[in-house]
């Protein structure tokens, strides 16, 4: 069925996401993305990742991606905003 988009195209959630981030799978799938960045997670755990878990972990990192260039933008937005205010 798919989920609902709000005019920016990010997916709506009905879910706190403080109360998100305290789930057991966020947790671990925080600390799963941690040890692939170091480039450690096959020590992580005595079993392979399952297929679930590659993905949580790759849509994490997609998230934090998405989350850093919108803060990029909004800062260049800002200073862009200050240089043509200021000449």
């Amino acid at each position: 069925m798919g989920h609902p988009f709000d005019a920016g195209g990010r997916v709506k959630t009905s879910v706190c996401p403080g109360y998100t981030i305290t789930l057991p799978e966020v947790y671990e799938t925080c600390r799963a993305l941690w040890w692939r960045k170091d480039g450690q997670l096959e020590h992580l755990y005595d079993d392979p990742l399952t297929p679930v878990m590659r993905v949580c972990i790759d849509y994490l990192a997609s998230a934090i991606s998405e989350t850093e260039r919108d803060v990029m933008k909004a800062q260049k937005k800002k200073f862009e905003a200050e240089q043509r205010r200021h000449g």
